[in-house]
């Protein structure tokens, strides 16, 4: 079951939890398992319920805390995935993966000043997290602060430099301060892993819009 969960296919793992579960129906691994599976193919209701199952069998383990607040990031009930976090790291306060987490919730809820203290935190206990620092150039990105953003957005790239997504994000803080032939440079890097992102090509046509006027401004 771990090995089809690993494979990305959830149906057939669940279907193996399910008749573990059902010679042992207090197999905590089996029912947070089946509760993570469930959230991948969008049965909320149902991960849910797994998953405060095998929290009543094993309540001082923190991954189905992180599990639980996952999903319900997934769900957008950010206040409630910052409280499992919130239970998460209590139990394992080393624990990368839920600062993370609790960063995107924060993040969704405009608390970007906790949110990037948490992204730091993970990186704190995980180097080189390519998830936290991404996040956290993104978080420095709606806080207006640019060049923070920029410096993280650079670290993301060297740790994945075949990741477009990086390249497209750092674009879109090069521009925030004029710095169009940069962000151009920037997409078109991007596009060199992936010809045909849309978001990307488009933001080029944006770039060299906005490029364009900003010299017939100057001229006049």
């Amino acid at each position: 079951a771990v090995k089809l969960q690993k494979m990305g296919k959830d149906t057939e793992a669940i279907d193996v939890y399910l008749r573990v579960l059902q010679i042992d129906s207090s197999h905590f691994f089996s029912k947070m398992n089946v509760g993570v599976a469930l959230s991948q193919i969008e049965k909320f209701d149902e991960s849910l319920k797994c998953l405060d199952e095998a929290i009543e069998i094993r309540p001082d383990n923190p991954d189905v805390w992180n599990d639980k607040g996952t999903v319900l990031l997934m769900i957008k009930d950010y206040q409630a995935a910052i409280n499992c976090f919130d239970q998460a790291i209590k139990l394992k306060p080393t624990y990368a993966a839920a600062y993370s987490n609790r960063g995107l919730a924060l993040r969704h809820l405009d608390r970007f000043d906790e949110a990037i203290e948490n992204f730091c935190e993970a990186i704190k206990n995980k180097r080189n997290y390519f998830g936290a620092i991404f996040n956290l150039a993104n978080t420095f990105h709606l806080a207006k602060r640019f060049m923070e953003a920029l410096d993280k957005y650079d670290q993301a790239i060297g740790l994945e430099p075949m990741n477009l997504e990086p390249f497209y994000s750092r674009a879109l803080s090069l521009m925030e301060i004029n710095k169009y032939d940069e962000a151009q440079a920037s997409v078109e890097a991007g596009l060199i892993i992936n010809p045909d992102h849309q978001k990307s090509k488009e933001l080029r046509l944006k770039i060299i819009k906005f490029a364009k006027n900003l010299v017939q401004n100057w001229c006049g």
